[in-house]
């Protein structure tokens, strides 16, 4: 059966989330963003299936990411009753700001996954309060996070706000839109500016009849097509 060739095993929580170095976010997490991806490759290839065979894959779609979505809850519970640690390669960071800005951007990520499951996995209208608070939750949390070149855990903002902002009701626009123009400034990031100019184009743009992307910002499309934000 097609079902058979995707993995069962889902994330397992740790006692203590431990946050990666590069991708400012407990290692747990990453796990979910990789079963992001699978869910993903089960939407395209649902495509390509005889008629009775999509429904299963979808019903199993589903069921997974309402799972993951309760492994995402479990996690942000975790952490906030036990702060994640930085992994090894962090350790001695020279300020306690720092590392706050590390479990900022932890949950930043959180809220991210959470925004994919939703739409993408949930198959959720990007109206649903629990989309839109997660979007305005990633928008605070970055308010919160001081800018900084180089090597800084709010390099990883770029990604999160194009993400929420694809996602973005109308009047948070305005603020996604604020924070990646600070981060351009900042950075001089060409990718960041790309960002930018995608979002311009996803909050102005009038849908074709035959553009299914850009019609209701589909959740039943992929979330970016060749492009991913840094």
């Amino acid at each position: 059966m097609y079902l058979s060739t995707y993995p069962a095993i889902l994330p397992c929580l740790e006692t203590v989330g431990i946050i990666d170095g590069t991708m400012a976010c407990c290692m747990e997490l990453l796990d979910v963003f990789r079963w992001i991806g699978i869910l993903e490759e089960m939407k395209l290839q649902s495509l390509e299936l005889p008629k009775s065979e999509p429904q299963h894959l979808t019903d199993y779609s589903q069921q997974i990411s309402a799972k993951l979505v309760s492994f995402v809850q479990q996690m942000m519970a975790r952490d906030s009753k036990t702060p994640p640690m930085v992994s090894n390669e962090l350790q001695g960071l020279p300020t306690n700001t720092l590392l706050e800005d590390y479990r900022l951007c932890n949950t930043i990520a959180q809220h991210v996954s959470l925004i994919c499951l939703y739409r993408y996995g949930l198959g959720l209208d990007r109206k649903y309060p629990c989309v839109a608070n997660s979007v305005r939750s990633v928008i605070g949390l970055a308010s919160a996070i001081t800018m900084h070149a180089g090597s800084h855990p709010s390099i990883c903002l770029s990604t999160a706000l194009f993400i929420a902002g694809h996602e973005a009701e109308r009047e948070c626009e305005g603020d996604i839109r604020t924070l990646l123009e600070i981060q351009y400034q900042i950075t001089k990031s060409q990718n960041t500016q790309k960002a930018l100019d995608m979002l311009h184009r996803t909050w102005s743009a009038v849908p074709s009849p035959n553009d299914i992307r850009k019609k209701d910002r589909s959740p039943n499309a992929p979330l970016i097509d060749d492009f991913v934000p840094y």
